[in-house]
């Protein structure tokens, strides 16, 4: 198995998750904008908004994946 390390995103961590969240539009079929994954992007790293997200890499660096959320009521 993999060693994977699994952080909250950070501000190094946008172009591999901007990567990955390309992947993901394009699996599902749905076009991405760009100003839209920045929109995104900015919710994510924003402390009071209600997104979150965790990143998965390698002890290498690599991106594997990520998990974005929200509490729920």
């Amino acid at each position: 198995m993999t060693e994977m390390i699994i952080n909250p995103p950070h501000s190094r961590d946008k172009a591999g998750w901007q990567g990955l969240f390309k992947n993901y539009a394009r699996f599902y079929r749905v076009p991405l904008r760009a100003e839209a994954a920045d929109r995104v992007w900015k919710w994510l790293t924003d402390p009071h908004h209600e997104l979150e997200a965790l990143i998965a890499r390698t002890p290498d660096g690599e991106y594997m994946g990520f998990v974005q959320f929200r509490a729920m009521p």
